[in-house]
């Protein structure tokens, strides 16, 4: 994917009024400058970084806090760029390319679903607001306390968080928030269940997503039949 002429201006207007912005010092600006606009999946602008240290120093309060001041003093800047950061190495790009795979060799389908863990959890999140024949999403341990995920709003399909009582990287409290927001979106039924004694990497609780994960879908196929 290459960024055309305007998203590249648009990016380099929002780098300029970030030199000027006093929160972002000139070590900070050096990430910045290692980031290049790909282009745009839906409303989100797609960022390429080198490496991790460079996603995890965007995605920190100074800098993020004055990307979206300088957006929103950019009208020419799309609106949900603020997904950029998150999409930094691609992993929406490739996971929109594999469904795209996946619905060209099957058809006859008659249902699409998008499911993740942790990190993949949050980019299937992402996925579900660009691909609204999603029929409904599967988010285990989802990072809440290191992503933003104020974007599924509203959120369009129906789904299952599923998390471990004993995860102390990512505490059920704030996977909890992300539940209750969207159970207050209409049209949807957000179902959490947490799996007790279960940590973020689910030592000797494997079998319990599966009995889990594959209790859900029965529910939901009965009430749907594929």
């Amino acid at each position: 994917m290459v960024a055309d002429q305007a998203v590249l201006s648009s990016w380099r207007s929002v780098v300029g009024s970030l030199e000027d912005d006093a929160r972002v010092s000139a070590r900070l600006m050096g990430f910045v400058y290692l980031a290049q606009p790909q282009g745009l999946i839906g409303n989100t602008l797609l960022l390429a970084v080198p490496n991790e240290t460079t996603r995890e120093t965007l995605q920190g309060t100074q800098v993020a806090d004055a990307l979206t001041d300088a957006r929103e003093a950019n009208a020419a800047m799309p609106a949900y760029a603020v997904d950029l950061l998150a999409a930094a190495y691609g992993e929406l790009a490739d996971a929109a390319t594999a469904l795209d795979w996946l619905q060209a060799n099957n058809p006859g389908a008659s249902q699409t679903w998008v499911a993740g863990y942790q990190f993949g959890a949050y980019i299937g999140m992402q996925l579900l607001m660009r691909r609204p024949e999603t029929d409904g999403f599967i988010s285990v341990s989802p990072p809440s306390n290191m992503y933003d995920f104020s974007f599924l709003a509203p959120c369009p399909a129906s789904g299952l968080f599923l998390h471990g009582t004993a995860d102390t990287i990512v505490p059920p409290i704030e996977v909890e928030r992300v539940v209750n927001k969207l159970r207050s979106q209409k049209g949807i039924v957000i179902d959490y269940e947490l799996e007790e004694g279960a940590s973020h990497f689910w030592q000797d609780h494997v079998p319990a997503v599966d009995r889990r994960v594959g209790a859900y879908l029965d529910k939901r196929l009965a009430e749907k039949p594929a």
